[in-house]
């Protein structure tokens, strides 16, 4: 993934060439049927995982996915670094395990299994490796483009309140509260020089407007 958000960067760690190759979690041989894994309840018919209810007659198993955690040895690795990741932090995760939830949900055995603090970074280990690439390639994508946007309509908003005092300046009505009629102080005028209320009137309007 390319962005130029300084130094926020997602970085996956390949696992030991062996276990690229040959993954030792996956059965050598077709698992008998049905099974229900002991741990986590996901239940194995028709050659795959799945979150059906488990029939009487399945017998108990450990799946590959609770078996790697048991074991704490992940398949996938991001690492979650850089001044980005530092100023949107709670929303990064929030779009990480967003992305766990929707895999989860048709594909049992992509779970994460730890997020850690590894110094200034944060770690993220799952048990599937396409998991993690998925993590890396799309929830933090589509954070950025969200930020752009929300960005995008800030500076808009910004920019139609500058006009919006420009045309206060022409009419003689700069520095006059829009909503009481007395004049705006000047520490507010001097911090917000676009303002179109008053100290008072505004925080009542944000309140009555707030959503």
């Amino acid at each position: 993934m390319k962005t130029d958000r300084g130094s926020f960067r997602m970085l996956e760690r390949k696992q030991l060439l062996q276990e690229l190759v040959h993954d030792s979690y996956k059965s050598k041989r077709k698992l008998a049927e049905p099974a229900r894994c002991s741990d986590c309840g996901a239940v194995y018919r028709r050659g795959r995982w799945c979150w059906d209810a488990a029939p009487p007659e399945a017998h108990a198993i450990v799946c590959p996915a609770c078996q790697r955690i048991r074991d704490r040895f992940p398949a996938g690795y991001v690492t979650l670094a850089g001044g980005f990741f530092a100023q949107h932090r709670d929303e990064v995760l929030g779009r990480v395990r967003h992305c766990e939830e929707a895999e989860k949900r048709t594909h049992p055995m992509q779970r994460i299994m730890a997020i850690a603090a590894e110094g200034e970074d944060t770690l993220v280990t799952t048990t599937d490796p396409h998991l993690a690439r998925r993590i890396g390639d799309e929830s933090v994508a589509d954070l950025l483009v969200d930020l752009d946007q929300a960005e995008l309509s800030r500076d808009a908003g910004e920019l139609r309140e500058i006009e919006a005092a420009r045309r206060r300046l022409d009419d003689g009505s700069y520095g006059i509260c829009a909503d009481c009629g007395a004049a705006i102080g000047f520490d507010r005028l001097r911090a917000e020089p676009a303002a179109a209320r008053c100290v008072e009137c505004q925080a009542r309007h944000e309140k009555t407007y707030r959503r």
